[in-house]
């Protein structure tokens, strides 16, 4: 009779630790990534290790970019509250920085495969990777950094 009654708390509890597991593994590989990148594309496997996951580790920058440079916390946390009254209060400004994410890692995925299939294979053109695979996060930067 009482483990029917706690059955909904361990599901609870599994998804939580699931979902703690899973941040604990992309936050940091996310935020080392772009600069294990540079030496990852000097051989072929981690060129494509940079090529599958290079784009989750971008959204994952521009989203930080995007919410820390943009409301410039820096300088406070009322800067931050006009910040995300200018955007249209909580919840927009989520959505906002939710779409920004999710648009650096189309954009990501977007110029990889274009630059894959318009660049000639070559060592350099390997290493370039990177660049390419960024891009959108530096875009992100320039923005919020523009306000």
């Amino acid at each position: 009779m009482m483990t029917e009654f706690f059955a909904p708390v361990g599901g609870i509890l599994r998804w939580l630790l699931q979902s703690l597991l899973i941040a604990a593994i992309f936050i940091p590989l996310a935020a080392i990534l772009p600069l294990a990148s540079f030496w990852l594309c000097r051989t072929q496997w981690g060129a494509e290790i940079v090529f599958w996951g290079g784009p989750w580790s971008a959204c994952f920058w521009a989203l930080i970019f995007h919410v820390l440079v943009g409301s410039r916390f820096w300088r406070g946390a009322w800067s931050v509250t006009v910040w995300r009254a200018e955007r249209g209060g909580f919840v927009r400004s989520h959505m906002k920085s939710t779409a920004v994410m999710f648009s650096a890692l189309g954009a990501s995925y977007a110029l990889e495969f274009l630059y894959v299939f318009t660049v000639p294979p070559s060592t350099t053109a390997r290493q370039l990777i990177p660049l390419v695979t960024y891009a959108p996060v530096a875009f992100t930067f320039w923005r919020a950094a523009r306000g």
